[in-house]
C-alpha cells in the first residue's frame, strides 16, 4: 500500500501552528452518513494479507468502521473541518491523483494529532473528493504516526496497528500511515491507498476560481 502521497510532520504541524486553513469559498453537499456508508462487504477487502476474513472479524471491522464514521460525521462539512474542527488543507490544496490507478483527493490534516498514538476516533487526516461546483465530499481518512515517537515507546520492529492491519512505512516522508475509505467504496480494498473510484476531475476549475 505504498504510495507517493504523504505529508511530512513538519508540514502538517506547521500548518496547524499557524492556523492555515483552506479558504471557505465553497460549501459541501452533506449527506446522512448512516444512510450512505457501506459496510466492509460493499467496500471490499482485498487488502487482507491473510486471505478471506472470518465472519466474526468481518463483523468486528464493520463495528469499528461504524464507530469511525460516527466520529467523523461532522467533517462532512469541510468548512467546519478546516476551522473549528482543527484540520488544515495541505500542499496548497493539491488534489492527488495517479492516472490509471486512482486518486486520494484533497487532504486536510490536524498536525497536533501526529504523534505515537493511534486513536480510532481521531484520524490525523481527512480526505475529500472534489465535486462539481466546488463541493468537497468526504471519502475517507488517513491515520499518521510519527515513527521516531513510536519507536521510543515500543519494541524494536513493532508497527502501529488499527482494524487488525499494520500501518505502512513511507521512507520518503518517514511516516507510518493507514488509509481507510469510509464513505467511498474502493474496489481494491478498504485500506489500499489509491482509490480508482475517486477522481480529481473537477478540482482544476474549482481551484482556479478560488484564486480570483
Amino acid at each position: 500500500m505504498q504510495h507517493a502521497l504523504h505529508y511530512s510532520i513538519r508540514v502538517a504541524r506547521g500548518l496547524f501552528a499557524v492556523g492555515l486553513c483552506a479558504t471557505a469559498l465553497y460549501t459541501v453537499a452533506c449527506t446522512d452518513p448512516a444512510a450512505t456508508a457501506p459496510d466492509v462487504a460493499a467496500l471490499g477487502d482485498k487488502s487482507s494479507a491473510t486471505g478471506p476474513m472470518s465472519l466474526n472479524a468481518n463483523a468486528a471491522l464493520n463495528r469499528d468502521l461504524a464507530t469511525l464514521r460516527a466520529s467523523i460525521a461532522r467533517f462532512h462539512n469541510w468548512e467546519y473541518a478546516s476551522t473549528a474542527g482543527g484540520y488544515a488543507g495541505l500542499f496548497d490544496g493539491k488534489c492527488f491523483e495517479n492516472p490509471g490507478v486512482g486518486a486520494m483527493g484533497l487532504h486536510y490534516a490536524n498536525g497536533a494529532l501526529v504523534d505515537a498514538n493511534v486513536e480510532l476516533e481521531r484520524p490525523e487526516a481527512i480526505m475529500y473528493e472534489p465535486g462539481p461546483g466546488g463541493t468537497k465530499v468526504l471519502v475517507g481518512v488517513e491515520y499518521v504516526v510519527d515513527p521516531t515517537a513510536w519507536r521510543a515507546q515500543h519494541a524494536a520492529g513493532s508497527l502501529p496497528t488499527l482494524f487488525g492491519r499494520n500501518f505502512d512505512y513511507n521512507a520518503t516522508y518517514n511516516l507510518y500511515t493507514l488509509h481507510v475509505w469510509t464513505h467511498k467504496a474502493n474496489p481494491e480494498g478498504v485500506f489500499v491507498g489509491w482509490n480508482p473510484k475517486v477522481s480529481c476531475q473537477y478540482w482544476g476549475a474549482a481551484k482556479a476560481a478560488a484564486h480570483h
